[in-house]
């Protein structure tokens, strides 16, 4: 799944670990749109990685840091959610 807003920048993927390195994730990320199913390979820079492994799914939010980057608030994995206030 991925949402981006063009207005925002505001990011939200949700794909499995392929890859964990220092401070940086690589997702396979699956998504649809008028085309049909697309996937793609997403990197997301964090500096809060523990626990996360390849192969776990997790769900991101955060922001566009670049072309298929993404600088991550927060990295979700299992049951967490994200809150805001407002």
């Amino acid at each position: 799944m991925k949402y981006q807003s063009n207005k925002t920048g505001l990011s939200v993927v949700s794909g499995k670990v392929k890859e964990v390195k220092e401070d940086m994730l690589v997702l396979e990320v699956t998504y649809f749109d008028k085309d049909g199913e697309h996937k793609e390979e997403t990197k997301v820079k964090s500096n809060d990685l523990d626990g996360i492994k390849a192969g776990y799914n997790v769900t991101v939010v955060g922001f566009r840091g670049g072309a298929n980057t993404i600088n991550a608030e927060k990295v979700m994995n299992g049951n967490e959610y994200f809150e805001i206030e407002g």
